[in-house]
């Protein structure tokens, strides 16, 4: 099955070369290269920087980078998931909790809490 259809549509739309996306991350064209086969997982700061680069805002880092990259979402997939969600939609299985700064602290070691800034 193929890794990262999305991802890899996305980049061919821009005209962004595996090589051009080794540089933007500051990686070898190996490196991009096995992580584009699956052999290995992206970082967080990698994904984060590759959704900057293709232009997709961060909730939709579940389907650029889904979980299981062997079982990824084909491109049109992907295109009618997003369009159904809407802009600014969460997953059904997240949500969003504010609390103060200094709760925060305490809340880190907690299980299932994944706090993002």
């Amino acid at each position: 099955m193929k890794r990262y259809p999305y991802l890899k549509e996305r980049l061919s739309q821009l005209d962004i070369q595996r090589s051009d996306l080794g540089k933007h991350l500051g990686r070898s064209d190996g490196y991009i290269t096995s992580r584009m086969q699956g052999k290995g997982d992206w970082t967080i700061t990698e994904m984060y920087k590759i959704m900057e680069l293709i232009g997709e805002p961060e909730e939709y880092l579940h389907l650029v980078f889904p979980r299981d990259r062997k079982t990824a979402q084909s491109y049109e997939e992907v295109q009618a998931r997003k369009a159904r969600a809407g802009s600014g939609i969460l997953p059904q299985n997240m949500c969003v909790v504010l609390m103060p700064a200094d709760e925060l602290r305490q809340a880190q070691g907690q299980h299932g809490l994944r706090l993002v800034r």
